[in-house]
């Protein structure tokens, strides 16, 4: 069995966020905002506005319909 080295997966992880927040030209942090929030969704969230009431998405709803319309 492999042995896992904690440091350098976060330094992947790390390295993989800021990859893909200089795939947006603009509004990346709130992209990555609602990124976390859509993986983290334990409350069952079903649209963007709930979404937008989830603690990792520290940004306005607003601000979430700009950064949705960078993804789609």
């Amino acid at each position: 069995m492999q042995k896992i080295n904690h440091n350098q997966l976060i330094a992947q992880f790390r390295s993989f966020r800021q990859h893909l927040r200089g795939l947006f030209k603009s509004y990346s942090d709130s992209v990555i905002d609602l990124i976390d929030a859509k993986k983290s969704n334990s409350n069952g969230a079903s649209s963007p506005v709930e979404l937008s009431l989830s603690s990792l998405f520290e940004r306005t709803y607003s601000s979430m319909q700009q950064s949705n319309s960078k993804i789609i």
